[in-house]
């Protein structure tokens, strides 16, 4: 492997060490890496149960993705639901990025960890590689890949690792992801402003709930009602209507795209945030079969309506 710059030659070979014990498959790292990652994008949208090294908090808040107020936990900016919004290269790209722009702050090589970065990207995928040879900068640096599900470590003392799939496709131009393809074409919203999530992913179903009130949940199966009060929260907390007109387009089950016109979901969130009297003009929600008003309890035992019932965002 080559040396970059003033880099130091790179140990790639671990045989020195002899077997891993503790020896990682493909499927294993690429199950581990998008666990990582996705603790990070939890702990954007607030999710209780996920939780981040105060480095990552504070790289988060100083890239624009969240902010934070004295006294409070970090909340999400309108920069961190756009950035919710990409798809997982493009949030990895962007998020190297800002990393790299405060490493020299942290006192860390920027040549060095820029030449670390491009060696991974020619690791081969289920192979171990030393740490015998780096510097304190560049192991401090492989903590902080491990954390963002980069490369597989044991423990923090390990002699070896992993870079996963996340790392070696980082400079590939690769746009989506398997994980990618399952947020698409799940979402179905009925001219009464409910709102349908087919989907078991616990982010997704926080991505929604930013601007909706929770109502039931099922198995691969949430029912959120969209309210004037939740828009406007969100939108309180950095989230633009377009951004949510966005998520909802982006999402919308394809069955339902082919029924109705996607200007739907533009209506509204537009009767939501804007007054009656500007907002674009829709039929009159009150005439559907389910209709309820924002404001108005649902029997806890009524039954989500049927597909064909609603109208695609």
């Amino acid at each position: 492997m080559l040396a970059c710059c003033r880099g130091k030659a790179w140990v790639d070979d671990a045989s020195q060490l002899g077997p891993d014990k503790h020896a990682r498959d493909i499927e294993s790292l690429d199950k581990y890496a998008l666990e990582r990652w996705e603790v990070i994008l939890h702990f954007m949208v607030g999710s209780p149960s996920a939780a981040v090294s105060q480095d990552l908090a504070q790289l988060l808040i100083q890239a624009g993705l969240m902010r934070s107020e004295v006294g409070d936990a970090p909340c999400i900016t309108s920069a961190g639901f756009q950035f919710l919004l990409l798809d997982t290269p493009s949030q990895l790209w962007y998020f190297t990025l800002q990393y790299l722009n405060t490493a020299q702050t942290r006192g860390m090589d920027l040549v060095e960890i820029l030449s670390f970065l491009f060696q991974l990207s020619f690791s081969t995928l289920g192979r171990d590689y030393s740490v015998e040879g780096m510097s304190d900068s560049l192991l401090t640096f492989l903590q902080h890949l491990r954390e963002f599900g980069l490369v597989f470590q044991r423990k923090r003392k390990s002699r070896r690792y992993y870079p996963t799939r996340l790392a070696i496709t980082l400079a590939s131009g690769v746009t989506a992801t398997a994980a990618d393809s399952t947020s698409a074409g799940f979402i179905i919203v009925e001219t009464n402003y409910r709102l349908y999530a087919y989907t078991d992913s616990e982010l997704q179903i926080a991505l929604v709930a930013l601007f909706s009130e929770m109502l039931y949940r099922f198995p691969n199966l949430v029912v959120a009602q969209v309210t004037r009060e939740s828009v406007q929260q969100a939108i309180a907390n950095g989230i633009t209507a377009q951004q949510i007109i966005h998520f909802l387009r982006t999402r919308a089950h394809p069955v339902m795209l082919k029924q109705v016109s996607v200007s739907v979901c533009v209506c509204l969130v537009s009767q939501h945030v804007c007054s009656p009297l500007t907002s674009l003009s829709l039929s009159d929600p009150s005439s559907a079969p389910d209709y309820h008003r924002p404001d108005q309890t649902v029997g806890t035992g009524e039954r989500p309506a049927a597909v064909h019932r609603g109208s695609a965002v």
